[in-house]
């Protein structure tokens, strides 16, 4: 398999503001140094109360991760924990030895090919660099004691998030974590369509937004109502209006609206999926022609010997 590059599908704003946020060299230096200590503080507690992934313990999420870092160019398979919490919710975090976390609840609700979506979803923040900069923000949302068990790691996390929290990095930071999310939306997309169709990114997406409620929902007409939320307005004050209340809304969400995610993504696959696919494509032909010419050259060779 020719795994996809993540310039291919990395939402515009993402690496832009990645970039931004890691050039504050002594915040980087000092996150990355403490997050190791939240890593391990959770690595203790999945391995106490979750079950590892593996080819025996849920071969079939072991199956799609393997396919998806293949996918994905990811050089090696993150660890996979399944946790109880009956939360349709998954979400990667770490740095040095990132992990994925999935909560029964989302097993309970997605079909084999949204769970592709999911995974893939997972991976792609890690194929994109996110981990650091995912931790901190998962952090700010869900508070330091679910990441990082240890006081000292706790501490640290408070005083970090604290400082952070009083400049623009903070509104920065949330700002680029929405970037992100399209970006690994994309990453599950292309995984998501190794096991279904198009509508499988959009119906997962539906799932995570509306919970059983997703059943009921056309998904084409909920993708139209994305596009009018984003085009409120009739005449230039209405949409500034509009504009001004969305962002009061989401300025200080690390995800984008559900809604919004699943417009973006639907627009992404009609425009730029059948790049990725060229590129594929064109990968695999060259591939096969070096293999076919390396062949065809190791042959020459042993005749010549035998001769």
């Amino acid at each position: 398999m020719v795994s996809v590059p993540t310039k291919l599908y990395a939402h515009p704003e993402d690496q832009k503001l990645l970039q931004a946020l890691t050039s504050v060299g002594a915040v980087q230096s000092l996150v990355e140094r403490v997050l190791q200590l939240g890593e391990t503080g959770y690595r203790v507690f999945l391995l106490s109360e979750a079950v590892k992934v593996g080819p025996k313990q849920f071969p079939e999420i072991y199956q799609i991760a393997v396919h998806a870092a293949e996918k994905l160019g990811l050089s090696v398979l993150p660890d996979i924990f399944v946790t109880p919490d009956l939360e349709a919710n998954a979400f990667a975090l770490g740095a040095k030895r990132p992990f994925v976390v999935v909560h029964q609840g989302l097993l309970n609700l997605f079909e084999t090919d949204e769970l592709a979506f999911v995974i893939g979803h997972e991976f792609g923040h890690l194929a994109a660099g996110h981990g650091v900069y995912t931790t901190i923000a998962q952090v700010a949302v869900e508070g330091t004691s679910s990441v990082a068990s240890s006081a000292l790691a706790g501490f640290f996390f408070g005083w970090i998030l604290a400082e952070v929290s009083q400049g623009a990095l903070w509104a920065s930071l949330f700002r680029w974590y929405r970037a992100g999310e399209h970006t690994a939306d994309r990453a599950g997309a292309l995984v998501a369509l190794d096991y279904g169709d198009k509508k499988t990114p959009i119906r997962a997406l539906a799932k995570l937004t509306l919970k059983s409620l997703a059943g009921q929902v056309d998904l084409d007409e909920w993708v139209r109502q994305g596009r009018e939320l984003k085009t409120l307005g009739q005449d230039a004050l209405e949409k500034a209006y509009a504009q001004a209340l969305h962002y009061l809304n989401t300025w200080n969400r690390s995800h984008p609206l559900g809604l919004l995610r699943a417009s973006d993504l639907h627009e992404w696959l009609d425009r730029e999926h059948g790049i990725v696919e060229d590129y594929a494509r064109k990968r695999s032909e060259l591939k096969e022609r070096l293999v076919q010419r390396l062949v065809k050259k190791g042959g020459k060779k042993d005749g010549a010997k035998n001769a």
